[in-house]
């Protein structure tokens, strides 16, 4: 019939779509890449990925986990091939951060409808949480992708069977791992999600089957298949694996505050009246359109979105970080796109108003998070590169020395032409004052100024030594500037002294 189009055209326009938003992704993802790098690209990744050799690559592990394999791999054969810049270290998160928008609209089609996984990825294409952690060279964007692909076969697997898909599941669920071990709070909520519908099923014979008779066996054989994959892979850095894991201590501190923060990083503009009431709206709605469309969705994503957090909160471990959460952040998404698709069903909305709806419900959340997203897109995290420019644009003095103090402070060494000293005690500090005419200081992420108030003092806190270096340099020296960022950096002086030589 005329004016329907066909079958052909529909998923050619829905194609031409998704290309469009795996674009604006990638503009997003690349418009702030070639910022310079901070504290943990330098201590996370450099190390590895520029190491002399693959065997250190592939054998340590660092003082907390800093060695995420998977991406350091990567990183390495991207500096091999376009050579070490801001760009080529960071390229291999970017990919993978685009490859996340295709892979969740593959996943929500299925379980979701057409319409609600084009909303979600347009939702994670401008995700200022997603593109942060798409444009460090560290490997969060890879256990995301990798857990999104995980839950993708995870949910055909375990109502279809079949050897192939079980495969793609148990490798998809090793990247995780192989990205980061918190991949272990997908398999987590892959265990219970499977065991409700079992549970539920064997109780309620006669109800409809959303999972296979034998998938709970089968799933708990493939993770054991992640797992041993997992522990082979690790297994050259495994010591270092044991002592960081005894490192780890368990608190006494009340982070309510860190989940207002966690869900305001999800969902920016959560904390506004307009934000709380459009997200919550959206939230309620999306669960019931999950509830009457997708059971098996529905819980996987109530799951996702509050255990691991729950589970965080309960054992209060000593360190704890909102890019742990990023694979719920496309299911609290695809929540939100279902919510507008069942407020558009229900007020019975179809055609061109229906589409106005969408773009008008849009244009909302755009203007709620915009703050976030052009932050992210704009100011860099850290500052090593410009305060080491700064100061050897302006050193006066041929008898000068640049040192810096601080957890943070080695790593401006990597951006120096010259020595950036580090000293250990006030004692080496003083004595460098009295054997250079002129003096220059550098600070970033001082930790106790990021400490956040919830968070016990010993563990934000610096060398003893340096803090006595720190007061001194405040008292005695002059700040020639300060680079604002997510962690701010300071430039000291002590003036050349006249008769000094």
């Amino acid at each position: 019939m005329k004016g329907i189009p066909s079958i052909e055209t529909t998923r050619l326009l829905r194609y031409a779509v998704l290309g469009a938003l795996m674009l604006l992704a990638a503009f997003a993802r690349c418009v702030n890449i070639d910022q310079g790098l901070w504290w943990d690209e330098i201590w996370s990744t450099l190390e590895y990925a520029t190491a002399s050799s693959w065997w250190y690559t592939l054998s340590r592990l660092g003082f907390y986990f800093n060695n995420h394999p998977l991406y350091s791999i990567a990183c390495r054969i991207s500096i091999a091939v376009l050579g070490l810049s801001e760009v080529s270290v960071r390229l291999p998160s970017m990919l993978m951060g685009v490859a996340a928008v295709p892979v969740l609209y593959m996943m929500a089609r299925r379980l979701a409808g057409t319409a609600p996984a084009l909303l979600a990825s347009f939702l994670l294409a401008i995700s200022a949480f997603h593109i942060d952690h798409s444009t460090e060279a560290r490997g969060y964007a890879g256990m995301m992708l990798f857990s999104l692909l995980s839950a993708h076969f995870f949910f055909r697997a375990i109502r279809e069977g079949g050897t192939s898909v079980w495969v793609y599941f148990i490798l998809c669920t090793f990247f995780g791992f192989y990205c980061h071990p918190y991949m272990l709070q997908v398999s987590l909520v892959q265990l219970l999600c499977c065991a409700v519908f079992a549970l539920e099923q064997s109780v309620r014979r006669g109800h409809t089957r959303l999972i296979y008779a034998g998938a709970w066996r089968h799933l708990v054989l493939a993770l054991s298949a992640a797992a041993l994959l997992t522990l082979a892979a690790y297994a050259p850095m495994l010591k270092y694996f044991i002592t960081n894991a005894g490192k780890v201590q368990f608190m006494r501190v009340d982070r309510l505050p860190f989940v207002v923060e966690m869900y305001e990083t999800v969902l920016p503009g959560l904390s506004t009246i307009p934000g709380m009431l459009l997200y919550s709206a959206l939230s309620v709605c999306g669960l019931l359109y999950l509830r009457s469309r997708s059971p098996l969705l529905c819980v996987y994503t109530i799951l996702i979105c509050n255990l691991p957090l729950l589970l965080y909160l309960q054992l209060n471990p000593m360190f704890i970080f909102k890019r742990y959460f990023l694979p719920a952040l496309p299911f609290c998404l695809l929540t939100l796109a279902c919510g507008m698709m069942w407020i558009a069903r229900s007020c019975r909305l179809s055609g061109a108003i229906r589409g106005v709806f969408f773009c008008g419900v849009l244009g909302a959340i755009v203007l709620l998070q915009w703050p976030a997203i052009r932050s992210i897109t704009t100011e860099n995290r850290q500052h090593y590169r410009e305060a080491v420019a700064f100061v050897e644009s302006h050193v006066a003095e041929k008898d000068s020395l640049v040192f810096a103090i601080g957890h943070a402070g080695q790593h401006f060494g990597f951006y120096a032409q010259e020595p950036v000293i580090v000293p250990e005690t006030f004692a080496d500090f003083k004595r460098a004052l009295d054997s250079k005419v002129e003096i220059w200081c550098l600070v970033s992420g001082w930790l106790p100024e990021m400490r956040p108030a919830y968070e016990p003092p010993l563990l934000y806190n610096e060398d003893p030594q340096h803090h006595m270096i720190y007061d001194y340099v405040r008292e005695n020296f002059q700040l020639e500037i300060r680079f604002s960022a997510a962690f701010p950096t300071y430039v000291y002086r002590r003036p050349a002294c006249k008769g000094r030589s």
